[in-house]
Formats: structure tokens, C-alpha cells, sequence
């Protein structure tokens, strides 16, 4: 749902950042800041984020660059520009660099919360290889085919992509998609349905296109590539 979705707010200017929280905590999104781009990478190494707002002058790094940065980490990150001083050229460099949108300061509230709409809604349709995942209507086609997936094997594929190549433990699957406490002795249950989930998605196990089995760990996405 768009309303779970983790937002990342990036601006040097202390005002403003409140500003966004604030607007953006309202609808109930939950809501990270960051006052540069050093900041926000350490933010987004260790978070997966849906979509982040980025001002575009800031000291040290600029906005451009910690684009570039966040699409690196996660290319299926939606993020959306800010500037006070608005050009033809930088708004184009920004859309060149995979931007999502331009928010023009000062802006409204009712400015923001459309822009966050629109690239959450973008950023619900992944590709990952050859697989195409529609997130909101927990869709998966592979091709010209839909592959048929139950809601539990969507729902598992989904965190994975979700969770942008991290690797993704046992117990967090359990608690996560099952809603389970941890428990071990459930990880056999993890096992049996990615094991359908692979087989369904046409996945090699010993040269897995999708989704790797860290041993003893858990799995990660191989890839993600956000549909243009």
C-alpha cells in the first residue's frame, strides 16, 4: 500500500525538513530526513526506501549526485527533485538522471503529496530480469505469460524486491510476510514456499537469475531494474 511506504526527505535546510516531515507524516508515511548527501547514503544503505525527496543545491554533494548515488544503491528508488531556483537545464539534467519528478519552492502541501503519489505509483512497477511485478495489483508476468502466484508467494517475492538486493534472513521473512514471532523451527515453512515461488518463476537454482539462497542466512534479489 502507498500509505506503508518509507520516505527519505534530504534538504540542508532544517526548516524545510521539518516541513516535509510534517507533511508527509500526516497521510502516514513513514518518514526519514537527512541535512546532506553523506547523510542520506548512510540512511539508504541501511533502509529500503520507496521514494526520496531531493534539494537539489546543497554543500558538498548535490542533489544530482546523490541521485545518481541512490539510483546506484537501488535503481528502483523513485526520487523527486527540489530547487528554489528552477531552469530548463537542470530540471532536464535531473529527468536524464532517472528523477521522477520536480517540486518548484517554495511549494504547497498539496504539491508534495501529489508528487509523492505519482513516483510511488511509479515505483510499483519493477523489473526483475525478464520478470515484470506490478506491486499495488499483485501482478507478476514473465514475458507474454502471467505466472500465477498464490498471495503468500507474491507477497514473499515482493519484500525480497522490496528489500533492493539486501540479503534477507529467516526471521525476518517469518515476521515480515508470515507475521510470525521468530521462530527456527519455522524456517522449513520459508524453504517449501520459496522453493514453490522459484519453480513457479522458471528460476535455475544453480544459476539463480532472481533470487539467491545465502546459506544458512536467507535469500536476496539478484537484481532489480525499475521498468522504464
Amino acid at each position: 500500500m502507498l500509505m506503508e511506504a518509507k520516505i527519505l526527505v534530504v534538504d540542508d535546510e532544517p526548516e524545510i525538513r521539518e516541513v516535509l516531515v510534517r507533511f508527509l507524516s500526516a497521510p502516514g508515511y513513514v518518514v526519514m530526513a537527512a541535512a546532506d548527501g553523506p547523510e542520506a547514503l548512510a540512511l539508504a544503505a541501511g533502509n529500503s526506501f520507496s521514494l526520496a525527496l531531493v534539494d537539489i543545491s546543497m554543500p558538498g554533494m548535490s542533489g544530482l549526485e546523490l541521485l545518481a548515488e541512490l539510483k546506484h544503491l537501488d535503481p528502483g528508488i523513485s526520487v523527486v527533485l527540489m530547487t528554489a531556483y528552477p531552469s530548463p537545464e537542470t530540471k532536464a539534467a535531473g529527468l536524464e538522471r532517472g528523477a521522477c519528478s520536480y517540486l518548484v519552492k517554495p511549494f504547497t502541501k498539496a504539491e508534495v503529496l501529489a508528487a509523492v503519489e505519482l513516483g510511488l505509483r511509479e515505483a510499483e512497477t519493477v523489473q526483475v530480469g525478464d520478470l515484470l511485478l506490478d506491486l499495488q495489483a499483485g501482478r507478476v508476468v514473465r514475458g507474454d505469460e502471467e505466472v500465477c502466484l498464490t498471495r503468500l508467494e507474491f507477497d514473499l517475492l515482493a519484500y525480497l524486491v522490496r528489500s533492493a538486493g539486501q540479503v534477507v534472513g529467516y526471521d525476518e521473512l517469518l515476521r515480515e510476510v508470515w507475521g510470525y514471532a521468530d521462530d527456527a523451527g519455522s524456517y522449513a515453512l520459508v524453504r517449501m514456499t520459496m522453493s514453490r515461488l522459484r519453480d513457479k518463476i522458471g528460476e535455475n537454482v544453480a544459476q539463480p537469475q532472481y533470487i539467491e539462497c545465502v546459506r544458512g542466512v536467507g535469500y536476496r534479489l539478484v537484481r532489480r531494474v525499475m521498468k522504464e
